[in-house]
């Protein structure tokens, strides 16, 4: 990571370790991609990043986060909402991507709430 910690222009290092099968043969790979924080707003509670660099073969691509109430209290849990535009990946289906991509939302939603219970 480089950059202020949460400010416009930080850049993070992510990664996630996928395993595949094939003929009995198991393969390691590890997929990266390197975000450059563009915008974040706390009062609207959302945030957008461009993938800089990846070995995923991302050419274009910009995502978008936000936190909003379920209700208008706000003390009933909020939702996530999580939008991008990606352009085609050579040599990947839309529909490998797209799960590729709610594989990793999953992860991501299960840490969140794992530390939203470890806090209780």
């Amino acid at each position: 990571m480089h950059g202020i910690l949460g400010q416009p222009g930080m850049v993070r290092y992510v990664a996630t370790t996928t395993t595949t099968s094939s003929n009995g043969n198991e393969e390691t790979m590890i997929k990266w991609a390197k975000e450059k924080l563009l915008m974040i707003d706390s009062i609207k509670r959302c945030l957008s990043y461009e993938v800089t660099d990846n070995n995923i073969g991302m050419k274009s691509y910009v995502g978008k986060s936000t936190v909003s109430p379920i209700n208008d209290d706000g003390q009933n849990g909020c939702k996530i909402e999580w939008s991008f535009v990606c352009d085609p990946i050579e040599g990947l289906r839309f529909e490998d991507f797209i799960s590729y991509i709610e594989t990793a939302l999953q992860s991501m939603a299960k840490k969140m709430e794992d530390a939203l219970l470890s806090t209780r």
